[in-house]
């Protein structure tokens, strides 16, 4: 469920390691790599559907959109030994070699982590039911000490530009703190927020239950998902005009620039999205915002829309026409 465009994306992630195998790292270069993507890459071709993309044969653009979409991550399109199998809906993908020998991560719209926990299950199941991985008891055994234990991590991408506005992020990152959890930027650990966008997930897998991970980042995200929306509405209500303003003219600019650089894509659609949020501007096709961050990326642009214009002409197209197929309106 989208909650009313605060929430973008739910993902679950899984790290695996294979018994009597040395982690990746060790292994980088060797041929028990290629093993490795061997075996993991057998079991997902019985299961069937999935494409399969070893990074040695990808060019550094493929990867690079890739990395822009999250089906895989920058420690993966570094490393030639690695692969990664996408199920034909995007939604699931499997890296292999990654800083893990296996990697299982599932993402969906909104912030509904137990529809993408129940996707990912399954596959984990038949992945754990044919393939030897390294535990001590119950808990998996992983390169990061950070991710023993269940191994996973729940988090949810939220854009919060009221919170950002009046500090209210700061504060909502030292309550995360206390509870387990962290508040960080749109790529993870070590990224800032891009266009207000954060991720919420936990920190804590160990002596922990995925049910109790589920519940902590969930229960979190809603709250923050609240605050937001309360936010938003005290900004309108403290000068209405101003705030209209603002929104107005940032849809203005997006359908009438012809050159847009990322940064101020972002600033400008998150103004946009708040007008719809408030009511002042309609949006027919509402859920396809969602997906306007990553296609708006440089790589992930290249892709779609070849030729010899600049990334920022190319962007002010894209994103013109974007606007048309979510059929934004200023209500009159």
């Amino acid at each position: 469920m989208n909650s009313d465009l605060i929430a973008l994306s739910a993902r679950i992630r899984l790290a695996r390691n294979l018994e009597d195998h040395a982690f990746p790292p060790v292994i980088r270069g060797g041929a028990e790599e290629k093993k490795i993507v061997s075996e993991v890459c057998a079991i997902l071709k019985r299961m069937g559907g999935y494409s399969f993309y070893k990074m040695s044969s990808l060019s550094v653009e493929k990867k690079r959109a890739m990395v822009e979409r999250y089906l895989i991550s920058s420690t993966l399109a570094e490393c030639d030994g690695g692969a990664v199998a996408v199920s034909g809906d995007g939604l699931v993908s499997v890296m292999i070699n990654e800083e893990d020998h296996v990697r299982e991560q599932c993402i969906v719209k909104g912030s509904d982590l137990y529809s993408a926990y129940g996707r990912l299950d399954s596959v984990d199941k038949i992945l754990c039911g044919n393939l030897r991985f390294a535990k001590k008891g119950n808990a998996f055994l992983t390169t990061c000490p950070t991710n023993l234990g269940t191994g996973m991590r729940a988090s949810v991408m939220v854009c919060l530009p009221a919170l950002a506005a009046n500090g209210g992020t700061g504060i909502m990152a030292d309550l995360a703190e206390r509870l387990g959890l962290t508040v960080r930027g749109a790529f993870g650990e070590g990224t800032e927020n891009e266009g207000d966008l954060y991720q919420i997930s936990n920190r804590t897998t160990l002596r922990v239950t995925p049910e109790k991970i589920l519940e902590s980042v969930g229960g979190f995200a809603a709250k923050v998902i609240s605050e937001e929306r309360k936010a938003r509405y005290d900004a309108y209500a403290l000068s209405p005009r101003k705030f209209e303003d603002d929104c107005l003219r940032a849809l203005g600019i997006l359908r009438s620039c012809v050159l847009l650089e990322y940064g101020e894509f972002l600033s400008l659609i998150g103004k946009v999205r708040l007008g719809v949020f408030i009511g002042f501007i309609t949006a027919k096709n509402k859920e396809l915002f969602d997906d306007l961050s990553v296609s708006a990326r440089n790589y992930n642009l290249l892709s779609i829309a070849p030729g010899d214009e600049s990334i920022a002409e190319k962007r002010a197209k894209f994103v013109k026409n974007a606007l048309a197929d979510i059929d934004v309106r200023v209500n009159t």
